[in-house]
């Protein structure tokens, strides 16, 4: 598997250590974030540069007694493969709380080192440690994201939208344990939010990779495609 397709099959995935204060729910840069859907809806992203190349993202929202709303992610490759699940907690500033990954058809719980997302009000850095498919090799992975530009505009689906942009420096290790070696990858792109939609595009600095938000599915839509 190439770093690169492994960065991008994380796809900017997170976003400095956690902080456990509640989150102003009226923070200007929330904005840009999902939106807490009612029902599940799933974003479709496809490399313009790489067509056959998709990403899908399951969006939705759980709520309990002791830590209120959690913002799920589900992202899913081009074979409607589960790769990842991500959740967050609206009360700890929208920070990683939980975070599996695919190994081998399955998903193993990743330690979570720091696990801030989604840059409210500074830069945020998540990073976290995980099981690969071969024995002896871990990969650690961590996002360093902050806020480039607070007032753009983005064209989606024939409307223009504010959108707010972040740089993302991106770093994987892949850490041979047996024979304490490491392998260093490094990338930076910029993601783009649109108000009241979230992701909207992954632009690599290199210019290799080019995601886009094609469409919104509702969860009727998407059970109908993977199962046709």
């Amino acid at each position: 598997m190439k770093f690169s397709l492994f960065t991008l099959s994380l796809f900017a995935l997170f976003a400095c250590t956690s902080n456990t204060n509640q989150v102003a729910d009226d923070h200007e840069n929330l904005a840009y974030f999902y939106p807490f859907h009612t029902s599940p809806v799933v974003y479709v992203y496809q490399d313009s540069l790489s067509p056959m190349f998709e990403i899908f993202e399951r969006i939705f929202v759980t709520e309990d007694e002791l830590m209120g709303k959690h913002l799920w992610i589900e992202r899913y490759n081009s074979n409607f493969i589960l790769t990842e699940t991500i959740e967050m907690v609206q009360l700890h500033n929208y920070n990683v709380y939980n975070h599996l990954v695919g190994i081998r058809g399955d998903l193993y719980n990743a330690e979570i080192r720091d696990s801030s997302f989604f840059p409210l009000t500074k830069a945020t850095h998540f990073s976290s440690t995980f099981p690969s498919n071969v024995d002896s090799i871990a990969f650690h992975y961590e996002i360093k994201r902050s806020v480039l530009n607070q007032n753009g505009t983005v064209n989606w689906n024939d409307t223009e939208l504010n959108s707010l942009t972040t740089i993302d420096s991106i770093t994987t290790f892949a850490i041979d344990v047996k024979n304490r070696k490491e392998k260093k990858n490094t990338s930076v792109s910029n993601t783009i939010y649109a108000k009241g939609i979230g992701k909207i595009q992954v632009k690599s600095q290199n210019g290799n990779v080019n995601l886009k938000l094609t469409k919104i599915l509702t969860d009727e839509e998407w059970k109908y495609v993977i199962t046709k």
